[in-house]
């Protein structure tokens, strides 16, 4: 796995500051961010679905809902979220939508 790089930009050179992973986890950053939110995810597929189950796990004070065309992928996120039938059935029911969808 790749460290983490940021960097700044002075005048007009770029100079890497550091090599090393953040040091606060997304938690500890903004414990009350999402808090009793409502999420929607948009594409149940593997990148999508694992939002999800991460979501879940880390936040379970927040509502999951997700929908997919492919309603095969239904079971796999059921046990984590509401899958709704229909797209605007989850912009409805969130506050916040994440697009998990391929660019094609």
């Amino acid at each position: 796995m790749r460290p983490w790089c940021f960097v700044r930009i002075f005048r007009s050179r770029r100079d890497v500051v550091s090599r090393s992973r953040p040091t606060v986890s997304p938690t500890q950053a903004s414990p009350r961010l999402l808090e009793g939110a409502a999420v929607g995810v948009v594409g149940a597929g593997q990148i999508g679905g694992s939002i999800v189950r991460c979501l879940s796990r880390l936040r379970p004070d927040i509502t999951l809902c997700a929908f997919d065309l492919n309603m095969s992928l239904a079971p796999r996120v059921r046990p984590f979220a509401l899958f709704c039938r229909t797209l605007g059935d989850l912009v409805r029911q969130s506050d916040v939508v994440v697009l998990a969808v391929p660019v094609q």
